[in-house]
């Protein structure tokens, strides 16, 4: 479950990495000195910005995390809309209740999506996988 995460948001991060370079090259090519760090810190160690502050995170809110970062990935809609024609066939008594449905997509999709994409990945054609 924790290993799809960073599968997830990859294309995010590679979006987010060509703007941090864009931004590294334009910083350094600016001359005014208001910009950046002041000269006299980039040679020596200066303190520390902020202190660092650990915390843990429940259960519960790393995978409503996990299933938002999943539900806002391109790549991962097809997934959510098979998994809910699935949730509707296998519980056909429940097809027209929409908020039972929603509960069980969100308590299911994430070990459903580990076991589909696991199966993929095992299959000799696992082309469809990213």
């Amino acid at each position: 479950m924790q290993q799809l995460l960073p599968v997830a948001i990859r294309s995010v991060l590679e979006k987010l990495a060509r703007y941090m370079k864009v931004l590294k090259r334009y910083v350094q090519n600016r001359t005014h000195p208001e910009v950046g760090v002041p000269s006299s810190q980039k040679m020596g160690l200066s303190k520390p910005l902020s202190g660092c502050t650990m915390s843990l995170v429940d259960r519960d809110l790393l995978n409503q995390t996990h299933l938002y970062v999943l539900e806002n990935t391109e790549e991962v809609l097809p997934y959510i809309e098979e998994h809910m024609i699935h949730i509707k066939t296998t519980y056909r008594k429940f097809r027209k209740r929409t908020k039972w449905l929603q509960d069980k997509h969100n308590s299911t999709f994430i070990q459903w999506l580990c076991f589909k994409v696991q199966s993929k990945l095992n299959g000799e054609d696992n082309n469809g996988v990213s």
